[in-house]
């Protein structure tokens, strides 16, 4: 009985409608458009570069890649993590994941040569 309330209630409730803006925005989405300015764009978000960059929610690592590619690996992680932003983990798992062994740590060890 509770049920068959329920469903009488549910049916007999108002239809949410949408605004002419959210519908607007629907559609670019559907399309591939940016739901703000309705410009094409390549991404998978709703936002184009442009608008993103506006909204301040720009993606944070996007443009990064190549100065990661330029980094100097010799330097300290802790003068990397600096320049970049990031933790000190974060500089150790870039390393790990461009395959570049990391600096040990304290003097290095002299080298014997075997006779």
């Amino acid at each position: 009985m509770k049920s068959l309330l329920k469903k009488l209630v549910n049916i007999m409730k108002p239809k949410k409608q949408l605004s002419r803006q959210r519908i607007w925005q629907k559609k670019m989405q559907e399309q591939g458009r940016c739901v703000c300015c309705g410009e094409q764009h390549e991404r998978k978000t709703q936002l184009c570069d442009k608008c993103a960059t506006r909204d301040g929610a720009i993606y944070r690592h996007a443009d990064r890649a190549a100065a990661w590619a330029k980094v100097d690996w010799t330097r300290p992680t802790k003068d990397i993590a600096a320049e970049f932003g990031v933790t000190p983990a974060n500089v150790c798992w870039r390393r790990k994941q461009a395959g570049i062994q990391s600096p040990g740590r304290g003097r290095p060890r002299k080298l014997r040569l075997e006779k």
